[in-house]
């Protein structure tokens, strides 16, 4: 991704992967540098586990979304409507 797209990656969260996918980061993590081997983190369990383990990363419950246990509704609609609203 990098020099893709104008954005700063500083960390990736999964939340609730599907059982496959425990098997394929250790894979993937093989081949990518150790900078950023160390920004991908998955978080798997029941949702308060999920929350804990965010917010030890600085990720609130406020700022997770409701579908993954968190207090920040996924309004899409509404996001769209506030980003034409001001012109981006």
């Amino acid at each position: 991704m990098k020099g893709c797209i104008p954005v700063r990656l500083s960390a990736f969260h999964m939340c609730h992967p599907p059982a496959f996918f425990s098997m394929v980061p250790p894979v993937l993590k093989m081949f990518m540098g150790e900078r950023l081997r160390k920004h991908i983190q998955l978080h798997s369990g029941n949702k308060e586990q999920v929350l804990k383990c965010t917010s030890k990363f600085g990720l609130p419950r406020d700022a997770i979304p409701s579908e993954l246990g968190g207090d920040a509704p996924l309004d899409h609609a509404d996001w769209l409507e506030r980003r034409r609203a001001a012109g981006l």
